[in-house]
């Protein structure tokens, strides 16, 4: 999720009404989520292919949502995100510098990382519930996010194991959502 967590960052959840309700890591109930959420929260929530493993992303579509991501550009519902630069991100393991840019999802603001050397589609994607939802080619994806799943995306978007590999995200993975994020 760089360039928005850095490495080694603690994250605040907030877990009330997202419906996954757990304890040292025992689940006691489940329930229907009833707090809202919105394109561009970053969220945490089980992996699909693995639901012990805990994943942190942003939301990128709803159920309904058609999501489009073409020639490493994005829209939801046809709506393209709009893209306005920024500072370069430095990675201090690497020494090197990756293109970073401001994305504005429908009043959402956010920094992702777009490397423009890296392919332009991610061809990989496993088979998952849904895949029929979903087109791929060689200049991008699209996908139709059915009900009770949500569609997710790294924001380092050339290095993220997200949804447009490992499919959408059932509700009942959700575990909740990120409030506050210290370095």
């Amino acid at each position: 999720m760089l360039p928005t967590i850095p490495t080694g960052a603690r994250l605040l959840v907030q877990k009330w009404g997202y419906g996954n309700y757990d304890t040292f890591g025992i689940h006691l109930f489940r329930a229907p989520i009833s707090a809202p959420l919105g394109r561009g929260d970053i969220i945490v929530f089980e992996s699909p292919p693995d639901r012990s493993v805990h994943f942190v992303k942003r939301l990128i579509g709803l159920p309904g949502d058609e999501i489009t991501y073409r020639e490493k550009k994005l829209s939801v519902n046809g709506t393209p995100a709009l893209l306005r630069g920024a500072s370069d991100y430095f990675d201090k393991k690497t020494m090197t510098y990756t293109p970073a840019f401001l994305e504005s999802l429908m009043g959402t603001e956010y920094s992702i990382l777009i490397d423009n050397h890296a392919p332009v589609s991610m061809t990989k994607s496993i088979a998952f519930p849904f895949r029929d939802k979903c087109t791929y080619d060689s200049e991008g994806f699209t996908c139709a996010v059915p009900d009770g799943h949500y569609f997710v995306m790294g924001d380092h978007r050339n290095n993220s194991y997200d949804s447009r590999l490992f499919g959408f995200v059932p509700a009942d993975h959700i575990v909740g959502k990120i409030i506050y994020i210290t370095p």
